[in-house]
């Protein structure tokens, strides 16, 4: 496909249709193969008849691409015998039962009568320095330059296709892996919560115990992060009708242990009995758990946390708000792996993770943070 036009705005038209998800190579004519090769070719490869006339087809994008000096490329010919022929776009060429369409070439058909077979005496091309312009000496140079850059770009092309296979190998593996732990670590997380509430039934509630089943909540619900971001590109979830009054409650009450530990209490408020919102439970869980974790580990001591719902005609606000430092970075709290206090455990990954889910789903963060009071907004989607 030849270039025939450049547009104001850069794009470029071609001879020729492109389509979508086409892989395209952009190539460069040789000047000095151009003005060079073709006769040379003749001389050194083929065995002639007597020769009385040459049939020239070229390319008409050829002169548009060498227009000064498109005749040191035919000359040649014309020294040798009378020559002719004309410009045109694209020479069919039928070889081996195959008609082929040829596209930017140079055709040349040798004519004689004679059944003679000679080999034709080389001859010198002409000395087209003098010959050449400015002009063509700089397309001469760029092409030049363009052919060893051409060569240097397609050996770090296949150095980065190999890092990138590697890489690609790489992250598959980390995905297998992270997705076998995930699914072998869920029997014995279930099995130790299962063994804990057993006891305190039949034993009761001891502060060692109490410790365990705290640290375990928090193992849950790293685990729960880890399987969503494992699972969410393969399974398809279901938008539910949600009382989210019922399912905050729900989860502060499995997280209160672990506030009170933390000698700090939820603090619960909300306007109506029952709120409904349509979404994703699994997705709701991981902004809500996120929240009161990182609620809990930031709050300072014997100060509670302040869990409320309101609702307006179109919208309901989750606000979750606590006693901690200032915020130092607001613009990169939500930012993959950004911890601002590096005291702290974790991972920097909670908050990333909320915020992807909730710009998937249209879900508003407002985030207001000062010395005395931090405070995390969530707007969704009212029913209507």
């Amino acid at each position: 496909r030849a270039v025939v036009a450049k547009h104001q705005d850069g794009s470029l038209s071609f001879a020729g249709n492109l389509h979508q998800g086409d892989k395209v190579k952009l190539g460069f004519g040789n000047v000095e193969m151009i003005m060079n090769n073709p006769f040379e070719h003749i001389f050194n490869t083929c065995n002639n008849t007597n020769t009385e006339s040459f049939f020239i087809y070229s390319c008409m994008a050829r002169r548009r691409y060498i227009p000064e000096i498109i005749n040191l490329e035919l000359e040649p010919f014309a020294n040798i015998t009378s020559t002719s022929g004309f410009f045109t776009y694209g020479e069919f060429f039928h070889n081996k039962g195959h008609n082929e369409l040829l596209n930017q070439t140079l055709t040349v058909v040798a004519l004689s009568e004679s059944t003679h077979i000679i080999n034709m005496t080389k001859q010198e091309p002409l000395s087209n320095k003098k010959q050449m312009s400015e002009h063509s000496r700089s397309i001469q140079a760029l092409t030049h330059l363009i052919q060893k850059s051409s060569e240097d770009y397609k050996k770090q092309t296949q150095r980065l296709e190999i890092e990138k296979t590697y890489s690609n190998n790489l992250l598959t593996a980390q995905k297998n892996f992270l997705k076998y732990a995930v699914h072998e670590t869920n029997t014995p997380l279930s099995v130790i919560m299962s063994n804990i509430e057993l006891f305190e039934m039949e034993f009761g509630k001891n502060r060692y115990l109490s410790n365990i089943e705290v640290a375990m909540k928090n193992i849950f619900s790293i685990y729960d992060d880890l399987s969503y971001l494992v699972k969410k590109d393969q399974m398809m979830y279901k938008i539910q009708t949600i009382d989210i009054v019922d399912f905050v409650r729900s989860r502060i009450d499995f997280f209160s242990q672990n506030a009170n530990l933390a000698r700090s209490n939820f603090i619960f408020d909300y306007e109506n009995s029952e709120i409904f919102i349509s979404f994703i439970e699994t997705k709701l869980q991981r902004i809500i758990d996120n929240n009161l974790t990182n609620a809990i580990k930031y709050t300072l001591e014997n100060r509670d946390i302040f869990v409320s719902l309101k609702q307006s005609v179109t919208k309901v606000a989750l606000i979750i708000s606590s006693h901690s430092r200032l915020i130092q970075h607001p613009d990169k709290i939500f930012e993959e792996y950004y911890r601002e206090e590096k005291t702290q455990e974790g991972f920097g990954l909670g908050l990333n993770l909320v915020k992807r889910i909730c710009d998937e789903e249209d879900v508003n963060i407002h985030l207001e943070s000062n010395e005395e009071l931090t405070t995390f907004t969530y707007t969704f989607k009212g029913m209507t």
